[in-house]
């Protein structure tokens, strides 16, 4: 590949990175989207097991649950 080929690609790669970096911080610090907090009362929902039994978050509420 010629020397100025290979810049021109470099110089692409880092631009397409920043801008990718720049949009992902704005989508961010714009979100008026709220984080959970500790406390916070989860939603109910249901998995299924390896087993392939059906289990939901409010059969299981006096338990400790690891997420």
């Amino acid at each position: 590949m010629k020397k100025k080929t290979r810049k021109i690609l470099r110089i692409s790669i880092i631009l397409s990175v920043i801008i990718l970096l720049g949009v992902t911080l704005w989508f961010n610090l714009t979100s008026d989207t709220k984080a959970l907090q500790v406390g916070d009362e989860s939603i109910d929902f249901q998995l299924e097991t390896l087993n392939g039994d059906s289990i939901q978050l409010s059969d299981i509420n006096s338990e400790k649950v690891l997420f």
